[in-house]
């Protein structure tokens, strides 16, 4: 029974829980990753991402690295600590140092520079 459920949530599409602070960014990954998901949240800050991630299940979470009021970096490593299963993919600027670039690819599953194409995001979700 417990592998039949474990198959049938393999096939199901992936939720995602978007964190970023600029809404238009949010709008646009949510529209990319809509035939990929079965669901698609959003959030504007670590703390508000976190009170998500203890209320629903999400399979990816998709963070900037910079934000106003928090690092995505730092999410990203609380990610690792308490959601480990949870795949992290940070969001970058095409200006980012690469002191900042290594940093982001050491803690996260994946990273990926902004503005970036529906190819680029699919690339990096397989």
């Amino acid at each position: 029974m417990a592998a039949e459920k474990n198959k049938q949530h393999m096939s199901e599409k992936p939720c995602f829980l978007i964190v970023d602070d600029d809404h238009q960014t949010v709008t646009s990954v949510s529209s990319m990753l809509e035939p990929f998901s079965s669901r698609v949240d959003a959030a504007n800050c670590g703390s508000a991402a976190l009170n998500c991630l203890s209320e629903t299940r999400y399979d990816v979470v998709i963070t900037d690295s910079e934000m106003q009021d928090s690092s995505g970096h730092e999410l990203a490593r609380q990610l690792k600590d308490k959601f480990p299963k949870i795949r992290t993919i940070v969001m970058r600027a095409q200006n980012c140092s690469e002191t900042d670039h290594n940093i982001t690819c050491t803690i996260a599953d994946a990273c990926i520079t902004k503005p970036f194409s529906m190819n680029s995001l699919e690339a990096v979700l397989k």
